[in-house]
């Protein structure tokens, strides 16, 4: 574990870091300080680092324990010293994160970003080795699962085994530029099927190869932030599948929000957003969604994503009813009504009331950014309406100051049919719908529906 190395490489204010102890803020455990030996690095210390800091650093946790045993000729009275500076430090950065979180969040961000490897000889942005290792946030709503599990646990499954390294190498769509930080944010958003092919069940016809063609696609595009839907968390031919699209995009943090938030792992299906080349979820929320005649149970996952030293902008992430049906058409506007009603209350207020996913009591969810929003995923409607304007989307969501990015961009050449995303409070410079090309995959197409990117600056 190294702890932080001075103030100035995460913007700290200079009295920030006044009551670290200089003498041992290096590598005060694995790694050398001044006259200590490396024995230190397997001793414990009184008090665990802030999270935040072992996210930051990638560091495994120092534990609390008892006595250590020092071995034979070790300078104990050098042991005990640098222990107790271990612990001042530690109590420093605590108090430190609490002041001032948003460095943390900034350290951590930069450290995924790092993170990107090169594959075959050619720069592969954005495709971490090794995804986040997190657990829920301490700030996220209930029914929202934040974990990912590592590549060795996933590969304990056979099904798994050596098909969980990112997919590269696929024919970019044409038009697509390889991403810079420099162009803003690239937002994408894709509804995977359950990683069945086209025209396969969502249970029995899930094919890995198909999510590969999927994660391969993504890689090439090379998106910031990727709202997906219809991914499911249970042990079926992919099992634990937000976990396994994790690691196949590089995905640098998730939030999968499934519609019935509290029910058993096998039952989990609905959204999930995945952030990449650095950027990170603050906080995640679960927002059911009136869902009553539908064929399955519908939610949103609002977040608060943060660019790499950025200020965190708010996403909402929503898969609506999909029948073409009059009746499905009044159950997406009441849907619509709902998500343009919270995003009317983030822009006022920062915070929204809502139920969460699989639960009846209301919640409040607080400290959304008001001024720069946006909205995606399938919404199972055109920006016009499916039966008249019952669910014109373009006209409910914009009661809530949401523009179209086709709008933003102001290109006529793309032609949206029902999957979307609309923004506030930024400006669109490229739109683009494409379909997934078949790579791994024997036989159809990867998923049944095309994916609709837009760069927000």
């Amino acid at each position: 574990m190294t702890l932080i190395g001075g103030g100035p490489s995460l913007g700290m204010p200079a009295d920030a870091t006044s009551s670290l102890s200089s003498g041992y803020v290096g590598s005060i455990v694995g790694g050398t300080t001044p006259d200590t030996p490396s024995p230190v690095k397997d001793y414990a210390v009184a008090s665990a680092p802030p999270a935040g800091y072992q996210a930051a650093q990638g560091a495994s946790t120092v534990t609390a324990g008892g006595a250590a045993q020092v071995p034979a000729g070790v300078d104990q009275a050098k042991v005990a010293a640098v222990l107790q500076a271990a612990n001042q430090a530690v109590q420093a950065l605590t108090a430190l994160q609490s002041a001032h979180p948003e460095l943390f969040a900034q350290q951590a961000a930069a450290t995924a970003s790092a993170a990107s490897t090169t594959a075959g000889g050619a720069a592969t942005a954005g495709v971490s080795q090794t995804p986040a290792q997190s657990g829920r946030g301490a700030q996220d709503g209930p029914g929202v699962f934040r974990e990912i599990l590592t590549k060795e646990e996933l590969e304990k499954n056979p099904k798994l085994k050596g098909k969980l390294d990112p997919p590269t190498g696929g024919k970019v769509p044409k038009g697509v530029e390889v991403k810079t930080r420099a162009d803003g944010t690239r937002v994408m958003t894709i509804n995977i099927h359950a990683g069945a092919p086209a025209g396969k069940s969502t249970g029995s016809g899930q094919d890995i190869d198909a999510l590969r063609d999927v994660a391969r696609y993504v890689n090439a595009v090379n998106p910031d932030v990727v709202m997906v839907q219809e991914l499911k968390g249970d042990k079926k031919a992919i099992p634990e599948m937000p976990s396994v699209l994790a690691h196949l995009i590089g995905a640098s943090d998730m939030a999968f929000t499934p519609a019935k938030g509290n029910v058993k792992k096998s039952e989990r299906s609905g959204t999930a957003t995945f952030t990449r080349n650095g950027y990170t979820i603050d906080k995640a929320v679960n927002v059911d969604l009136p869902s009553e005649g539908d064929t399955s149970q519908r939610s949103a996952g609002v977040l608060a994503i943060r660019p790499p030293g950025g200020e965190a902008f708010t996403v909402v992430n929503a898969h609506l009813s999909h029948r073409p049906s009059v009746a499905a058409s009044k159950r997406r506007k009441k849907q619509l009504d709902l998500l343009a009603n919270i995003v009317k209350s983030i822009e006022s207020t920062g915070s929204f009331a809502y139920t969460p996913a699989g639960a009846s009591d209301a919640a409040t969810a607080t400290g959304f950014n008001q001024s720069k929003i946006v909205l995606g995923g399938d919404l199972n409607t055109t920006r016009n309406g499916r039966n008249g304007t019952i669910d014109a989307a373009d006209a409910i969501l914009g009661t809530a100051n949401l523009t179209h990015t086709d709008e933003l961009d102001e290109d006529d050449s793309v032609k949206t049919h029902i999957d979307h995303i609309y923004a506030h409070g930024f400006d669109a410079t490229w739109i683009a719908q494409y379909e997934i090309a078949r790579n791994e995959l024997a036989k159809g197409d990867p998923t049944d529906h095309p994916t609709y990117i837009a760069d927000i600056v």
